[in-house]
């Protein structure tokens, strides 16, 4: 026979949040005027510009048959689809991933293999047109993912980079980082550009200097050395300005102008230093090769933890998530207590995270048909979806101001083994409710009814004091919020904890055959 066991647990100076995922039904939105087919992908957009509204869904969807793609956006408020200006790309393509950076004027960010090679293409909104480079330093290949992480540095002046793309290159391990040059216009400091000690990502950047009122004629030198030793520019101009035509390699540039008046010499200015780090940098390759079903997110503060998270599925019938650490440019396994699905064709990732909400709702492919939200280090199935999907399923999400909803849209792509515009809504409720929580010790049964949510601060201890019969097989561990165990007691152990760092954490308590979880929200 089992022996009975008493756990006391001692909780110091703290209130609790509960919460339950609740989903309403799929709701059947305006179908998406051209096929959803394979490659399809969705993004939904933080902000506008303009006229553009700030509530909008863009879509990209390849199609084979006519030899071009299709670029769409839905409005959330008025219910429709729209053609954009320039809402034809007139290339097939395929292993595509779609982002939009919000900061500034808003554009749209999209990789994607075509005839000519793997191109990223980008649409600012304030232009409504598309532009494009070739990507030269990887190989896109089955399935990429892309992500935008805003600048949190961002200054016009002195660092006018609005943030970056993260590329997880699909067909093998590759991830890589571009950094993103400013969509606005330059904005001198003390009359020139680049300013006096910033960071720019435009490696074609324009200089611009004071305009001496005499002047005939100007001279611009930029070297990769303070004494101006060795010079990569050299040119003469008529005017107080200069745009670069070839890339410049990365690094620290030192530039100084002259001016010469008719019947006069040179009379130099200043040497001025500014930082380039622009175009595609490689990071720490993902630890399992990618496939289809492959698919990245851009989490965040995830769950408040102190650094920027990416979540990443590796696909190919894999059941392995990542989450990537933008800190410590490390890669490591997303915990999870539950079965993970395999991930496989039309697997889709969507989080929220502009306010690091680390919200987090994804389908896993061909084979599982439901849609799921990661919390308390677990993936929870928030019900099934309104139709069988496929490859082209793609999916975006976004809070619904003033209330708890989570708006999930969703496309399901070939879901009946051919093209289905079918275009879906689902409102999923994180019902948050705040109860006070004493300090009293609790029993066994009070443990393991309790709210599940915990909110503390840094610095307040947090005491447990567990007494059991010893041979009794159970156990109290504290995981942080990426998996990792802080500590374990087991029976007649007792430990006080004190968390130095903001974040989220997660205690789990096994007794024979019962498990509970309480998530600790360390602010």
């Amino acid at each position: 026979m089992k022996k009975t066991s008493l756990f006391r647990l001692l909780i110091l100076s703290t209130a609790v949040l509960a919460g339950a995922t609740l989903a309403q039904e799929w709701e059947r939105l305006e179908d998406v005027p051209v096929p959803v087919q394979r490659w399809a992908c969705l993004t939904y957009s933080y902000s506008g510009y303009g006229s553009r509204s700030y509530d909008t869904v863009w879509g990209i969807f390849p199609a084979p048959a006519y030899g071009r793609t299709w670029f769409l956006y839905y409005d959330c408020v008025d219910g429709h689809w729209h053609y954009p200006a320039d809402s034809v790309i007139n290339r097939d393509m395929k292993q595509t991933a779609l982002t939009f950076q919000w900061l500034e004027c808003g554009v749209v960010y999209l990789v994607g293999q075509t005839l000519d090679g793997d191109n990223l293409f980008w649409y600012p909104l304030n232009e409504g047109r598309w532009y494009s480079e070739p990507i030269t330093a990887f190989a896109l290949g089955p399935r990429p993912g892309l992500a935008y992480k805003a600048n949190p540095g961002y200054n016009q002046q002195l660092e006018p980079i609005p943030g970056w793309l993260y590329c997880l290159a699909g067909g093998g391990q590759q991830f890589w980082r571009y950094w993103l040059p400013s969509s606005y216009p330059p904005v001198t400091v003390d009359g020139i550009y680049p300013a006096q000690g910033a960071l720019i990502a435009d490696q074609t950047p324009v200089f611009i200097w004071q305009e001496e009122g005499a002047a005939i004629e100007y001279r611009l030198v930029v070297a990769t050395d303070p004494e101006l030793n060795n010079t990569v520019i050299n040119v003469i101009t008529t005017v107080p300005q200069y745009q670069v035509e070839t890339r410049l390699a990365n690094g620290t540039y030192y530039w100084q102008t002259a001016s010469r008046s008719a019947g006069s010499g040179w009379k130099t200015g200043p040497v001025h230093s500014f930082r380039l780090q622009g175009g595609w940098e490689r990071l720490a390759d993902i630890p399992t090769r990618v496939g289809d079903g492959g698919a990245l997110a851009y989490c965040g503060k995830f769950f408040r933890t102190s650094s920027d998270i990416f979540i990443a599925f590796v696909g190919g019938g894999d059941t392995l998530c990542y989450a990537y650490v933008d800190e410590y440019n490390r890669w490591v396994r997303l915990y999870s207590e539950e079965r993970v699905p395999p991930q496989n064709i039309g697997a889709a990732l969507s989080a929220i995270n502009d306010e690091g909400a680390g919200d987090i709702f994804a389908i896993f492919g061909q084979g599982d048909y439901n849609l799921y939200r990661y919390a308390w280090a677990r993936w929870i199935n928030t019900g099934g979806l309104p139709e069988p999907f496929g490859p082209g399923a793609s999916i975006a999400v976004k809070k619904q101001e003033n209330t708890c909803y989570r708006l999930v849209y969703l496309t399901t792509g070939e879901g009946m083994g051919r093209p289905n515009n079918h275009f879906w809504l689902i409102r999923v409720l994180w019902d948050q409710e705040l109860h006070s929580f004493s300090g009293a010790q609790t029993n066994t049964s009070n443990f393991f009814n309790s709210s599940k949510v915990l909110i503390t601060s840094t610095g307040v201890p947090l005491c447990y004091n567990i007494s059991m019969e010893r041979d009794q097989n159970s156990r109290l561990v504290l995981f942080d919020g990426m998996g990792r165990r802080i500590f374990r007691m087991n029976a007649g152990q007792h430990i006080t904890w004190k968390p130095d760092n903001s974040g989220v954490y997660f205690l789990l308590l096994d007794q024979e055959q019962r498990r509970c979880r309480i998530k600790i929200v360390v602010r």
